[in-house]
């Protein structure tokens, strides 16, 4: 597990130390979920998000609209 210290930019914006986007292969364009709960922040690739969200929403966690945000995501423009 790699840990990273980054700083919160204008709008919001983080980002992604080159090691960690190369450990877990990102690159730009790629989608990516972000969950919150439990005071903390998860950034996750899209394709294991669904998984983790239907977790969270097990645990009794607000995961339906990150979900149907996501399938909203993927639905061609």
């Amino acid at each position: 597990m790699i840990s990273a210290t980054v700083t919160l930019g204008d709008g919001g914006r983080i980002l992604i130390p080159s090691n960690i986007r190369k450990e877990l292969g990102l690159e730009a364009g790629n989608l990516l979920t972000i969950v919150s709960g439990n005071g903390e922040i998860r950034i996750l690739p899209s394709p294991s998000a669904p998984a983790v969200l239907r977790d969270e929403a097990d645990k009794g966690n607000s995961g339906i609209r990150i979900i149907s945000a996501h399938r909203d995501a993927k639905k061609p423009r």
